[in-house]
């Protein structure tokens, strides 16, 4: 098992989040690759700043890199699906229609990712806290259950 750091911003109508950074997180890294944690955003929101994410974490020059569904228990808040390759300066982002089940909104996004030193108290924290994920909300559930499309997002994106 792995613990990393993230932050990051997105871009949305041709202006970057602010503050920089827009996005500040910690997830751990199972041993078949799938991540699970948390990240709060940093700009003023009329919702609950905490989020939750899951995805895939690849080292892999091949296919590396990282891609994660960003959840949130508030109804409403359409779940959003952020992609970075390994090598890429850029990633991306992508917001899920609640309504058509369609991706509705996208734009670039930028991260960076720190591995930090690794204990079993962190990985319960982290662990706690995202098992608070609400499943009954905002495709949640499925999404959660459909984790292993982040390999394969990873996997079939252009290079």
């Amino acid at each position: 098992m792995r613990i990393f750091e993230i932050e990051g911003n997105f871009e949305q109508h041709g202006r970057w989040s602010e503050p920089d950074p827009g996005f500040e997180g910690i997830f751990f890294v199972n041993d078949d690759g799938y991540l699970y944690g948390y990240m709060d955003e940093q700009y003023p929101t009329p919702y609950n700043a905490r989020r939750f994410i899951a995805g895939y974490y690849s080292e892999n020059q091949e296919i590396g890199g990282i891609c994660f569904y960003k959840l949130s228990n508030t109804d409403g808040l359409a779940p959003l699906t952020y992609t970075f390759p390994i090598w890429a300066e850029f990633g991306e982002w992508a917001a899920l229609s609640l309504f058509s089940g369609m991706m509705s909104r996208q734009g670039k996004a930028k991260c960076v990712v720190k591995e930090i030193e690794c204990s079993p108290e962190l990985v319960d924290k982290i662990q706690s806290e995202f098992d608070k994920v609400d499943t009954s909300v905002n495709f949640n559930g499925e999404i959660l259950d459909q984790i292993a499309c982040c390999k394969d997002l990873l996997e079939n994106i252009e290079r």
